[in-house]
């Protein structure tokens, strides 16, 4: 259940929900601006931004800071649009700028944790978290982000304190109900992990990722067909999702489990079509092809695990040993 889960952490978005939209400026036009005016370039470059044209908005950001080199929301907005841009070191340069100009503006410490984050630098995503909680211990998002990094780092305690804190501010808030649960399933607490998951699913019904977390965990318990309900969930959201991947490979583990080992093929090789350098998808379908007598093709399929699999990953040695077992050479 546990690489399942870590390859679900990987698919979706739930573990950092900060969020960097802002309100989008009235048009400004070019004719209408005002040259000497920095919030006209702001709000102009705000624009642009809405629409991805990041360049630009980073040309009218500078021309607002040029104007006014202690304009606070021409810093932030660039640094924004430079982390859109993943040039994550020139948009910390900026937050660190708008963090000097108004220390007390708690929202630039979780914009710039967030980079940090988005970095691995972890530590120093925590210390903006504790600041921005610090000068604002409303800030809900501070929670759930700083909860999300204790997950990565199997700091688990914390990361609950943290999810219960931000739920206790906003029971409406997906993101923590999600990842406490995946924290109740990581401790064998799963009635507890289905029930923040099935608080998730009533918040935001269109999240496939909430539905694969607990079809993962009805799969444990083996209650198979609640588990491929939800997997079929994930599909009719989005039939064209290219991330579909992990739900076929999951509902393959799922009709494998019931013995339906033709339907479990076919959804192993439908996964591996959406993603043929999914380790897992090979590693699962060798037991299906074993047991459909076709040994040759069963090896096959580990080696392939073998040539995508991570390094380091736990399933390696049994894989190898697998491939010796079912008559294969190295």
């Amino acid at each position: 259940m546990l690489k399942k889960i870590v390859a679900v952490m990987c698919f979706m978005f739930i573990l950092s929900s900060i969020c960097f939209a802002d309100e989008v400026a009235s048009n400004t036009t070019t004719s209408e601006l005002n040259p000497q005016d920095a919030n006209a370039y702001i709000n102009r470059g705000m624009i642009y931004e809405s629409k991805h044209q990041y360049d630009l908005a980073i040309a009218d950001f500078n021309k607002a800071i040029e104007l006014n080199p202690r304009n606070e929301t021409a810093y932030v907005k660039r640094g924004m649009n430079y982390f859109g841009m993943r040039q994550n070191d020139l948009a910390i340069a900026d937050f660190n700028k708008a963090i000097e100009l108004n220390p007390q503006n708690a929202t630039n410490y979780i914009k710039r944790g967030m980079i940090y984050e988005n970095k691995h630098q972890y530590d120093l995503a925590i210390a903006d978290y504790n600041e921005t909680i610090d000068l604002n211990p409303q800030f809900v998002n501070a929670y759930t982000n700083r909860g999300g990094i204790y997950m990565k780092k199997g700091q688990l305690n914390l990361a609950m304190a943290d999810f219960n804190k931000a739920i206790e501010l906003n029971p409406q808030n997906e993101t923590a109900y999600a990842n406490r649960g995946i924290i109740y399933g990581s401790m064998s607490q799963k009635d507890l992990a289905i029930a923040d998951y099935n608080k998730a699913i009533e918040l935001n019904p269109q999240n496939p990722a909430n539905y694969i977390i607990r079809g993962i965990t009805y799969e444990s318990k083996h209650q198979y067909d609640l588990a491929i309900a939800d997997f079929n969930k994930i599909i009719e959201l989005n039939p064209q999702n290219p991330q579909n991947f992990i739900a076929y490979d999951n509902r393959g583990n799922a009709y494998k489990d019931q013995r339906q080992l033709a339907s479990a093929l076919a959804d192993y090789r439908e996964a591996i079509k959406l993603n043929p350098q999914y380790a897992y998808a090979y590693y699962d379908q060798a037991a299906v092809l074993n047991a459909l007598g076709m040994k040759a093709e069963a090896i096959n399929s580990v080696k392939q695990f073998l040539q995508y699999a991570s390094p380091g990953d736990a399933l390696i040695a049994k894989a190898k040993q697998y491939i010796i077992e079912l008559g294969g050479q190295l």
